[in-house]
Parts: structure tokens; C-alpha cells; sequence
């Protein structure tokens, strides 16, 4: 069933499109309760990206069967999609699609968790980024198998970088931010959907990385590197 609603454009507000976004998480969320859909790992795993809707017959609100089918899908897809999945595993029941502006008649859709945390999924699918994948060789922080954050203050702001593993070598999530926790945040993000790419977050080191964000989310920032599975090791920058 297609349900279509038509608004003016003067009475399109946020209250009015989280609405729209909070009815297509339900349905999301049913789906996948009933094995119907691909949560929004499973799209990030089998090559789903970003791309912007072309404007046709009005904006589509689009369930992640649909996106899986088409290999594509926007903000207002891929919001649903993650919160509907968070909903579905019992990681967080709270968590909302919302919208905020983006510029002059235009909104952007991301995910609110309870904690008030905010996460952008058309990021994690490749929004704003060119084709291909932009790449840099460094040093690792950890031995191979192991994981290991890093979180510290540079020019005003936090730098966190979090290294996941991949055979011999690392998957490395760099990110920056005006918060030290926003920063973390948006790194552990990253290193999730890259790894989800190649198949890497599995049960045991989504284990290990919720550990080492503890570890370093309640420690004192701007201290502090940690690698499991060799056992906790600090060490100043």
C-alpha cells in the first residue's frame, strides 16, 4: 500500500515531517520484527549509498526493503532505517528520525538517540563524499587482531580516532569535534560502517570496542589510548 500525503508548502514544518519520518520507522521496524526487511547494517553491508531523490512527484518516504531493491536511498530513507533497526534490537528503544534545516525550504533528516546524541546516517552511507574512497596510510596503534580509540585535544577542538581490525592491518575512523564525546562518537561510527563493509563487526569485537569506549569515554579525555585484547594500556599523547 502507497499511502501519499499531500502538504502545502507553507504548513511543512519539522513536527509535520518527523511525523511522516516517525510513521515510516514504525513500519521499518515491524519489517524487520518480522524478518520482511534489511535492517540499516545489513544495507550499509550490501553496498546501499546515499544518493539525493530526484524530485519527480513529490518527496518519497521509502521502507528499507525498498532501498535494498534499488541500491540507493536518501536522509529521509535512511533515518527510519537505523532508528527502526535500534528500535528492533532493544539497543534503543527511544531513538527518533528527525529533521532539521538545511537551508531555505530544504530539511535533512538524521537520528536522535535518547542519551541525546544525534547521528547523520546519509554520512555513514557516503553523503557529501566524492566516488571512491579517499584513503591514507598510517601508523597503527594496535597490533594486529586488536582494536584500539584515541581521543585528544588540537586546535580548539577534539580529535578522536578509533582502529578496527582487518587481517594483518587496521580499518582506521578519524573524526574531529567541538565536544571530546561527539568526537568519540562520530569515530566509533565511522569505524562501524567500515566495518560493516567488509564484514568485520562481529558479536566479539562489537564487544571489545563498546569496552575500549567505555574505558575511554570515563577516563580522563585527552590522556588516553586502550587496546584490548592485550589487556588495558594508557598512554599520554
Amino acid at each position: 500500500m502507497r499511502i501519499r500525503l499531500a502538504i502545502p508548502d507553507q504548513y511543512v514544518s519539522a513536527p509535520v515531517l518527523d511525523a511522516a519520518l516517525e510513521a515510516t520507522t514504525r513500519a521499518a521496524q515491524a519489517q524487520m520484527l518480522a524478518g520482511d526487511a534489511p535492517t540499516f547494517s545489513d544495507l550499509m553491508r550490501s553496498g546501499v549509498r546515499w544518493r539525493a531523490e530526484r524530485f519527480v512527484d513529490g518527496e518519497h518516504f521509502d521502507l528499507p526493503s525498498v532501498c535494498a531493491e534499488r541500491g540507493w536511498a536518501d536522509c529521509d530513507d535512511l533515518a527510519p532505517a537505523l532508528a527502526a533497526e535500534l528500535r528492533a534490537r532493544g539497543q534503543d528503544p527511544g531513538a527518533r528520525a528527525r529533521v532539521r534545516p538545511s537551508g531555505p525550504g530544504r530539511w535533512h533528516a538524521e537520528v536522535h538517540l535518547s542519551d541525546g546524541r544525534i547521528i547523520d546516517p546519509s554520512r555513514i552511507a557516503g553523503m557529501k563524499s566524492s566516488t571512491g574512497v579517499h584513503g591514507a596510510i598510517a601508523r597503527p596503534m594496535a597490533r594486529p587482531g586488536e582494536s584500539a580509540i584515541a581521543l585528544a585535544p588540537h586546535a580548539g577542538e577534539w580529535w578522536a580516532r578509533t582502529d578496527v581490525p582487518w587481517g594483518e592491518a587496521h580499518l582506521s575512523s578519524l573524526s574531529r569535534a567541538k565536544h571530546a564525546l561527539q568526537a568519540l562518537d562520530q569515530s566509533v561510527v565511522g569505524a562501524l560502517a567500515c566495518g560493516a563493509v567488509v564484514d568485520w563487526a562481529h558479536a566479539t569485537d562489537r564487544t571489545v570496542l563498546g569496552r575500549l569506549y567505555e574505558d575511554v569515554a570515563s577516563g580522563q579525555l585527552g590522556e588516553c589510548w586502550t587496546r584490548y585484547p592485550a589487556g588495558p594500556s594508557i598512554a599520554r599523547f
